[in-house]
């Protein structure tokens, strides 16, 4: 036991040291990287604000520099002291871009036209400077632009870019051979509101240290944020498809099925299976990563059926419920979602009748538009064609880059049985798609403008990964994506794009690599060790709950000091750890070991003596550890030791831990609750003593988490009072706090209240401080309850000044 544990033990210091390492590489800033040797360029200069003759995403024609252009492909520089029409009247002339630092180099930073042209809307501008290469070379620029852009290189189109978007160092990559001699980049910059620039830099990947930080920022918020239902209050009208999502966005960032966030996950999803394609589509995508048990596997299965029994006869899919329509078309969304789930069943074992995707692949097919021509990215027109949400729509991004995504995971499903007709549609779509994409797609937006701007970028990631390519749309998608979503990442470890946790989950999805996912666990293990070298006992302690805590040594005096042999440690009679919470100042003597482990003489160093610990609430923890150690020989009847031998006793400094992944079995009957709360769906008359301007009384009797009631901070005893129409018997009050979750820890919550029920019946009783848990005042028997009053009688201080104090996101009835 203990060699097996003193395995596991090297394995979770490497991974603690391993974050360390991750965590200071990641905050350190990237060197700028620059042009290659041999080609310098001159500084960029501005002609803004001009005209814009058509939309803001037109590029056609360059005027008024037709004749300009001309001249540079014939080698030509331009006249800079020449001005033209500026668009508010008058002559506009040339400015010389004004950076910090060399204005030489290829990445000068963000070019803001702003500053040449304050104020300016539904506008045009163009920058220029000039190169001069020593030997032939090829030089790889990465772009961005605010609105669309097109480059010339010596007057010849090498980019076109018509879409609105805003300015990025990742949306473009362009590969320039340059012959040695004098060259002239001219680029065309077009607005419509807010930003208005451009980025012109040499293309840079993030470090897979810095994706890994990305990775695990992400997955703190996401636990963070998971409420005491284990829901995180998304689309709550779907049932719990989101939880579903979350769990399989965590299991892919290498957190085990059975980590509480997971569990609790789940659990909420199990008893929300609604007729929704994107629930049970999410059910099966978690199910097929965590799902171990056989109620589990039982559970995928049905949802898998549920998926292969709604498909419509035209092959897509509705939700068939809809929570706000009473009917809802058929759409290629909710499709890609199906077809994606199905891929997952079927390598669970489930058996996808082959019509699925035949179905599938001709539903999505009728999504997509008439072929047209288009002006390619590179120049030139190129025959393309999007796919929209439904027949006759105009196409996104995100529903081309599904839909294509779809026609990956059909061939693969269906191989040789795939008609060489179908075949043949597909290999046209695919084409005729990325033809679509490659000059529409941005990293900034679901493009052309639109909402589901996440859903974009986790569409690349299931296309990429689907066709087993690192090049789609002549750029490195998964280098370019990670670094647009590190570049982007809040401090709190979430993407604010729309949705914030949705946004969250869907991003660890695209880091994670999610649809060519090995398994393979990318999340480290927190690790504590003892910083002080001169202690006399070190420790390490890594994990969670449970926590594993070894010896790292002894300070090289006192190793000195009781060392038997030349080269060998002290030898070891008993090893007893502690732990208490952070704050209590009672030592070993006062407290019971959790752990002790007879030594039998062994050498300290030949075993490290690892333990683990499971902890029952989360906290601030301190860890150490008492060693009852053999003295030296030579130090027998002195201080160390008396003349029989006395054992030398040593001990550790506490080492600080936080424990944050706890379950309590009552946790997971959580999520089970608002399908037995005997207040939802009754009449009654609810006031309070006091509220906040959008938290009212109702809100904590509404069946979500995602809601509360706060009263006001000047509020001295806040209450609820709640008359029934109609008594109702029950046998518990339960109460979340007003945010359920981690990261509210430091806001008001109720300590104490006070319950009158039926003007009778009066309970004092404490309430735990914990956000992730509730608090159940239970009756001595089940009693018909027709009013109840709460009263907080004690509360936390606020963390910081707030207007809100103490509140409740759920009152419940429980049977």
């Amino acid at each position: 036991m203990i060699t097996s544990l003193l395995d596991r033990c090297g394995a979770l210091r490497r991974a603690a040291v391993f974050l360390l390492c991750l965590a200071s590489v990641a905050s350190a800033a990237p060197a700028a990287a620059q042009a290659p040797e041999g080609v310098r360029f001159g500084p960029w200069w501005a002609l803004a604000p001009l005209e814009l003759p058509g939309a803001s995403n037109e590029l056609d024609g360059a005027r008024p520099l037709d004749r300009e252009l001309r001249d540079l492909a014939k080698g030509r520089p331009l006249d800079l002291e020449k001005a033209y029409p500026h668009k508010g009247g008058g002559r506009a002339p040339w400015v010389k871009i004004a950076v910090t630092g060399d204005e030489t180099r290829l990445d000068v930073g963000p070019i803001d036209l702003l500053r040449v042209a304050p104020g300016a809307t539904q506008a045009q501008a163009f920058l220029y400077r000039t190169l001069e290469v020593d030997q032939a070379t090829d030089l790889v620029l990465a772009l961005g632009s605010d609105d669309a852009l097109r480059l010339w290189l010596d007057g010849e189109v090498v980019l076109n870019r018509p879409i609105l978007r805003s300015a990025t160092a990742f949306d473009d990559r362009l590969s320039l051979h340059l012959e040695p001699g004098s060259h002239t980049l001219l680029a065309k910059v077009t607005q419509e509101l807010g930003g208005f620039g451009l980025r012109m830099s040499v293309p840079s990947s993030p470090s897979p240290a810095a994706i890994d930080a990305a990775i695990a920022r992400a997955v703190g918020f996401l636990l963070e944020m998971q409420m005491v239902d284990g829901s995180w209050g998304v689309h709550e009208e779907y049932g719990g498809g989101h939880a579903s999502l979350a769990a399989y966005a965590l299991s892919q960032s290498g957190l085990a099925p059975d980590h509480p966030a997971i569990r609790m996950a789940l659990e909420y999803a199990r008893e929300r299976q609604g007729g929704y394609t994107y629930a049970a589509a999410c059910d099966v995508l978690a199910l097929s990563r965590v799902g171990s048990t056989p109620e589990d596997q039982a559970w995928l299965a049905a949802r898998s059926e549920d998926l292969v029994r709604w498909q419509d006869s035209t092959g897509l899919y509705a939700y068939p419920e809809h929570p706000v329509h009473r009917t809802a078309r058929r759409d290629l969304s909710n499709a890609i979602f199906a077809g994606y789930a199905l891929r997952l069943a079927a390598k669970s074992g489930f058996e996808v009748p082959g019509k699925i995707w035949t179905k599938l692949v001709k539903g999505s097919l009728d999504c997509q538009e008439d072929v047209h021509e288009i002006v390619a990215a590179r120049g030139g027109e190129v025959k393309a064609a999007g796919f929209a949400y439904v027949p006759g729509q105009k196409p996104t991004a995100s529903l081309t880059l599904g839909a294509l995504a779809l026609h990956a995971i059909a061939e693969e499903q269906l191989g040789r049985e795939l008609s060489p007709s179908l075949r043949n549609q597909v290999q046209d779509a695919r084409e005729l798609g990325l033809a679509w994409l490659g000059a529409h797609f941005t990293w900034t937006q679901n493009a052309p403008p639109s909402v589901h701007h996440m859903y974009a970028i986790y569409g690349m990631e299931r296309l990429g990964s689907l066709l087993g390519q690192e090049t789609l749309l002549e750029r490195p998608w998964f280098l370019d994506g990670a670094s647009y979503l590190i570049e982007h990442q809040e401090p709190s470890g979430s993407w604010k794009f729309e949705d914030e946790e949705l946004a969250t989950m869907l991003g660890l999805l695209f880091l994670n690599r999610a649809s060519a996912s090995t398994g393979t666990s990318k999340q480290g293990l927190r690790g504590y060790t003892t910083q002080d070298e001169a202690a006399d006992v070190r420790l390490v302690a890594s994990g969670d709950s449970p926590l594993t805590v070894w010896i790292d040594g002894l300070s090289s005096a006192t190793a000195a000091r009781l060392e038997r042999l030349p080269g060998q440690g002290p030898l070891v009679r008993e090893v007893a750890y502690f732990v208490r919470p952070r704050g209590e100042s009672a030592g070993s003597d006062a407290l019971q070991p959790f752990a002790v482990v007879a030594a039998g003489d062994a050498v300290l160093g030949a075993e490290r003596f690892p333990v683990q610990h499971s902890f029952e609430r989360r906290g601030e923890y301190q860890v150490w550890v008492r060693l009852e150690c053999l003295p030296a020989p030579d130090t027998q009847g002195e201080a160390d030791g008396g003349s029989d031998g006395a054992p030398v006793f040593l001990e550790s400094p506490p080492l600080d831990v936080t424990i944050s992944e706890t379950l309590l079995a009552a946790q997971l009957e959580y999520g089970k609750h608002e399908g037995q709360n005997l207040l939802l769906d009754r009449d009654y008359e609810l006031t309070a003593s006091s509220q906040t301007e959008l938290e009212a009384p109702a809100l904590a009797f509404d069946g979500s988490h995602a809601t509360r009631w706060r009263s006001l901070a000047s509020d001295a005893e806040p209450s609820l009072t709640l008359e029934l129409s109609r008594a109702v018997r029950a046998g518990r009050l339960v109460l979340s706090h007003a945010q359920p979750w981690k990261a509210a820890s430091g806001d008001p919550r109720a300590l104490r209240v006070r319950l009158v029920v039926n003007d009778r019946t009066t309970l004092e009783v404490d309430v735990d401080p914990d956000p992730t848990l509730k608090t159940a005042i239970p009756f001595d028997k089940p009693i018909s309850v027709k009013s109840l009053v709460l009263t907080v009688l004690d509360s936390s201080a606020p963390a910081v000044v707030a207007e809100a104090g103490p509140g409740f996101s759920e009152v419940e009835l429980l049977p």
